[in-house]
């Protein structure tokens, strides 16, 4: 899987998620996926906007947990994961990337 279609995937399961009530960010080293979960639905881009939580991670980490393969608290307990702003934030994202 490549870095479009990692994108892909991400905005094909936020779109069938609820909003998250707030801003997201994923930074690969090929991407920024920006999620906007503060209106009705969640709009998902590639601008690469200031959120309420940025996550950075590698383009293969993000696949493993696009797939099943990596669950992403392991992810950031292994150091694969690192996440600057609120950790609660953050886990609201599992609900899009284990949607797969």
């Amino acid at each position: 899987m490549n870095s479009h279609e990692n994108f892909d995937r991400v905005k094909q399961n936020a779109q069938n998620a609820p909003p998250l009530g707030h801003t997201i960010k994923i930074t690969t080293e090929l991407q920024h996926i920006y999620i906007d979960g503060l209106a009705a639905f969640n709009e998902v881009t590639k601008e690469n906007h200031s959120a309420s939580c940025e996550l950075y991670l590698s383009e293969n980490v993000l696949h493993q947990i696009l797939m099943g393969q990596l669950d992403p608290l392991t992810g950031v307990i292994g150091g694969k994961i690192k996440i600057n702003g609120d950790m609660n934030i953050a886990l609201k994202l599992n609900k899009i990337l284990k949607n797969s």
